[in-house]
């Protein structure tokens, strides 16, 4: 999955182990984590990112974000307008970070779509 630039590190590994943890294959877990712990990242962390939540408050807002966006990907202009974006913003995320949540999540359904 390529990396967005506008999220801090330990944010944008914790959004993709939450997009990624039903779905990924020991390899790809592995290389998670190492990632994730080179982020800084504690085993706890990472487990509960896994499980879709976060420690953080930020972190949980970008999580929760990408989670309910899910298969259904709104237009970034919808999303931006949504009660889930407004959420967002109280807990501390920028328009820019939504939007690099939004391009991680199309990313992820796109990964997971069957050809």
């Amino acid at each position: 999955m390529p990396t967005p630039i506008l999220l801090d590190d330990r944010i944008r590994i914790q959004v993709e182990l939450a997009l990624t943890s039903a779905a990924g294959c020991a390899q790809v877990r592995a290389t998670q984590e190492c990632t994730a712990r080179a982020a800084g990242l504690s085993g706890a962390e990472i487990d509960a990112a896994r499980g879709r939540r976060c420690f953080d408050r930020r972190a949980q807002a970008a999580v929760a974000l990408a989670c309910t966006l899910g298969s259904a990907l709104t237009p970034i202009k919808e999303l931006l307008a949504s009660p889930f974006a407004a959420k967002a913003r109280r807990d501390g995320l920028a328009d820019d970070e939504i939007e690099a949540i939004h391009a991680m999540a199309a990313l992820a359904c796109t990964a997971t779509e069957i050809p």
